[in-house]
């Protein structure tokens, strides 16, 4: 049983930062609680920790237990290193497992499990938590592993007690998670030379500068005036800032100039060495694990301004509050989705056996899995039952089959290979393992998932690197996250293949070949047809068509700042003086006069002639709700202009393209696909220069989405694509998502859960550059290659990955962001649907008011007939935000599309 050395409570572990503190080799009784007593004494002798001392018991923010019977946790000393070893990684998670904790409450004492508070990946900030060994020894020697891998799964730091300084590795690591701080050492190497201004998660302790600042503050520049410096930097107009730019090329490791207790401008830091700035010449954040240039164990070394500012806010802000963060995925600590979920019931099965799986209630996901020696592992029929709220329900099946590829490894300086699957399965020292794992367990990480299969196979290559893949599909339950507004609700799934390599049989001796990559692939095959004979209500019956068709689309980098408008505020009361008891917008109407660049659908300045007052109010809507989103962070009008590139509707034939490029590869443009590029369109035809400027950012490949959906049939003799949102029964599968898209949030409609999910992976994907941290990026490691192949004939999506320089021992898990099926507009209130129609013209404007009550009190008192009402309304929407409106825009001609297709610059575009 752990027990809690600290006497704070009435906080739940959950509420607060949890240090547990653990033994190795250290005699029970008195031994251990003294050593667990001196560790915590050293954490709170380093500023600001000792602030706990001076706050209740009840609001500190920081609790601290221990345990004297952890067990064997498999750690070993080599040298001035810990490692765990590879046998025994999997033994503190079991220990957690199987612990508990007690937890004192008012009157009561209950026991949390200790997995849900020190779990797998890890919990950061202020809700955070931190494993911590104690290792008996006579020689310092140190592990520092805050990410999660498959060797630790659990984040820790482990140090030996000895020498003077040992505390200082406990410190480092709970302020590291407590408040969220960034390493502040510099790395080699060209991918650390400069920091990237896509960083979208600052750390505290580091500020991002652009090329231009950089020049300011090179060049004399006050600095005050050159930089927007955070609260805690301690900086004031009077404060007088010297700026200490990085010299040379190579990694300042220098312990010359010590800290001075006050905030310097310092150049290097977060890994890079130019273009970032910390807080002193020296810092523990600046001290590298395992280093002996800049070791952490060392005298004199502390907090500098920044840090120290940072950790004080989190220490003294005690009040309850929901800070929790995602685990920080990083290039070599990714991990098959199945395995970050807490199951509580997994079921072996035979690998070669055949099942019926079906996890969920409402709606309930359901499939045939086929494993064996052919095909590894195969999902057949997977159907979504039971949708609520859906009345195409009675199409169930989503996929006819899921199928992976036998994976592929290339070596250094030999031909790829390809494993088959038959070879895996005869291997008998490492048989394949089948598991179905069920009942997940509900908390913040892993709220929603339903099940899992699971296949772990291993390759045995004579006189190379063993090579294992997990083969799994992970189903979630029904959720409106499946785009940044939250609009449509639907369930996703994640079919992954993660590969790695490990060592071999201890029989294979001598120098292994290095691996150049891993390769694999999994393939959809979509079959969400609506039958021409499907029994449905008479006002859907146009949605029948029979058919399928696939939409590809290009988020826009560039849309909100590629044009110039002349803006015009208008006096609400000469323009609307009929609109008596409509809503004007707070920031006021404004008409708008297209100068130069991108013509966006709906945006311009009427003239206030002779117009009847419902079309001078449509006239004005586009204008009008531009400068919402301009000047309030609201999303702006869902039109193909605002909001896309270039889209590609298919019906049929086939399709190969580069979804993600790799640094230093080549488009069909001859550019590098690592980098930014652009180029610029003239589009529409008409009167006027129009030109839209396609921004294609670092990695971006030919498309970044495509959907699946039943054809929509027609809307005023024109093809319906229902794109964005495409909620009826669509699949849906996204690889990045551009920066307009990602841009305000709907008053009404509450946002999607966890917007960082929509965020991409850093240029490098180590340190704060992982999953999830940068805006505009591709939603998979930066070392993968991803190409998609389509075949609207077999009804086939195939998403391809190759991952270079894999790291050792490390997963590279493709399709890590998963696909799913949206079949409601559910996401969206009323109030929400409401105004968007109306400013489209789906209605008059003018009667938005009227429209919102008449929608809310259908949705109360006739659920099926409100939804038939809003999928209507939608069909009408796509038809309006597809094509340019020619009452509106009178110079462009009829039919035409608000961005290029196949029928326009497509190639051009797609070789960017």
């Amino acid at each position: 049983m752990i027990f809690s050395l600290t006497n704070s409570t009435g906080r739940h572990p959950l509420t607060g930062f949890s240090l547990l503190l653990l033994g190795h080799g250290f005699a029970l009784g008195h031994e251990f609680v003294d050593v667990v007593k001196d560790a915590w004494h050293r954490i709170l002798s380093v500023p600001p920790f000792n602030d706990v001392l001076t706050l209740e018991p009840a609001k500190r923010t920081i609790s601290v237990y221990a345990d004297q019977q952890a067990g064997d946790l498999g750690l070993e000393q080599f040298g001035a290193h810990l490692e765990i070893v590879e046998a025994k990684q999997d033994n503190l998670r079991n220990y957690l497992a199987t612990t508990s904790l007690r937890v004192l409450g008012e009157g009561s004492v209950t026991e949390e499990s200790a997995i849900r508070v020190w779990p797998e990946q890890g919990r950061q900030g202020r809700v955070g938590s931190l494993v911590a060994v104690l290792v008996k020894g006579d020689q310092p020697a140190e592990l520092y592993q805050l990410t999660s891998t498959p060797r630790y799964p659990v984040p820790l730091v482990a140090v030996v007690v000895a020498g003077e300084h040992w505390g200082k590795v406990l410190v480092r690591g709970v302020a590291q998670t407590f408040a969220q701080l960034s390493d502040e050492f510099e790395l080699p190497g060209l991918e650390f030379r400069r920091a990237p201004l896509t960083l979208v998660e600052p750390r505290p302790n580091i500020l991002v500068l652009t090329e231009s600042q950089r020049a300011e503050l090179a060049a004399g520049g006050r600095a005050q005036e050159v930089i927007g410096f955070p609260p805690g930097w301690g900086i004031d107009r009077k404060t007088t800032l010297t700026f200490h730019p990085h010299q040379g090329e190579e990694p300042d490791e220098s312990t010359i100039r010590k800290a001075t207790g006050r905030t310097q401008l310092v150049e290097g830091g977060a890994g890079y060495r130019f273009g970032v700035l910390r807080g002193d010449f020296d810092c523990l954040m600046r001290r590298q694990p395992n280093s002996t240039a800049l070791p952490i164990q060392a005298p004199g070394v502390e907090f500098c301004r920044p840090c120290w500012a940072a950790l004080r806010e989190q220490l003294n802000s005690w009040r309850d509050t929901n800070l929790g963060r995602r685990p920080r995925i990083l290039i070599d600590s990714q991990r098959p989705i199945c395995d970050t979920v807490g199951w509580k019931t997994g079921e072996s099965k035979p690998a070669t056996d055949p099942f019926d799986l079906e996890v969920g209630t409402q709606p309930a996901w359901a499939c045939s899995v086929e494993p064996g020696p052919a095909q590894g592992l195969r999902l057949v029929n997977v159907r979504l039952k039971n949708r609520p709220g859906d009345p195409f329900s009675q199409v169930e099946e989503i996929f006819s089959r899921i199928e992976f590829s036998a994976p592929r490894v290339k070596f250094a300086g030999e031909q790829e290979q390809v494993l088959p699957f038959a070879q895996a399965f005869a291997n008998t020292a490492e048989a394949p393992e089948l598991q179905v794992l069920t009942d997940a367990t509900s908390n913040s990480t892993t709220g929603g998932f339903l099940g899992a299969v699971r296949l772990a196979l291993t390759w045995r290559i004579p006189g190379h690197w063993s090579v294992e893949a997990v083969l799994s599909v992970t189903f979630k339950d029904k959720n409106n996250d499946f785009d940044p507004g939250g609009a449509a609700i639907g369930n996703k799934l994640y079919p992954q293949m993660s590969i790695r390599y490990r060592r071999p049989p201890k029989s294979e001796t001598g120098r292994l070949s290095k691996i150049d990559w891993l390769a694999g692939s999994i393939r959809l095959h979509p079959s969400n047809v609506f039958p021409t004979d499907l029994p449905v209500h008479a006002d859907l019956h146009h949605f029948l068509t029979g058919t399928q068709q696939i939409t590809l689309t290009t988020d826009s980098n560039s849309s909100d700042d590629d044009s110039t408008y002349k803006w015009d505020r208008e006096d609400v009361s000469e323009v609307f003086i009929q609109c008596s008891g409509e809503a004007v917008p707070e920031w006021g109407l404004w008409g708008a006069e297209w100068e130069s660049g991108r013509l966006l659908a709906t945006v311009l300045d009427p003239s206030l002639g002779n117009f009847l007052p419902d079309r001078l109010a449509l006239k004005f809507a586009g204008a009008v709700a531009r400068r919402g989103h301009l000047t309030r962070n609201l999303p702006g009008l869902p039109h193909w202009s605002w909001l896309f590139d270039y889209v590609t509707p298919l019906s049929s034939g086939s399709r190969r393209f580069v979804a993600v490029y790799r640094r230093g590869e080549l488009t069909g443009a001859n550019l590098d696909g690592g980098l930014d590029r652009e180029i610029k369109v003239r589009w529409p035809a008409g009167d006027e220069e129009y030109t839209m400027t396609v921004e294609k950012w670092g990695r971006q490949g030919a498309y970044d989405n495509l959907h699946v959906h039943p054809g929509m049939g027609l809307h005023g003799g024109r093809e319906v694509v229902p794109a964005p949102f495409c909620a009826d029964l669509c699949t849906h599968l996204h690889w990045r998502w551009g920066a307009v898209t990602q841009s305000g949030q709907l008053p009404a409609t509450p946002g999607a859960l966890d917007r960082p999910q929509f965020l991409g992976w850093g240029r490098t994907g180590r340190l704060d550059q992982g999953a999830h941290t940068t805006l505009g990026a591709p939603l998979v490691p930066p070392n993968q290659h991803v190409e998609v192949a389509l075949d609207l004939g077999a009804r086939s999506v195939s998403y391809e990955v190759r991952a270079h320089d894999p790291d050792f021992d490390a997963y590279q898990v493709i399709l890590e962001q998963g696909t799913g099926v949206l079949y409601t507009y559910g996401g969206m209130q009323v109030a929400d649907l409401a105004n968007l129609a109306g400013a489209l013209g789906v209605f008059n404007p003018m009667q938005i008011q009227d429209r919102k009550s008449e929608l809310a009190q259908l949705a109360a008192t006739d659920p099926a007939r409100f939804d038939r009402v809003i999928r209507v309304m939608f069909h009408e929407i796509y038809d309006r935000i597809r094509w340019y409106d020619v009452s509106l825009h009178d110079d462009v001609s009829a039919n035409t599309q608000q961005v290029p297709d196949q029928l326009g610059v497509q190639r051009s575009l797609e070789e960017l």
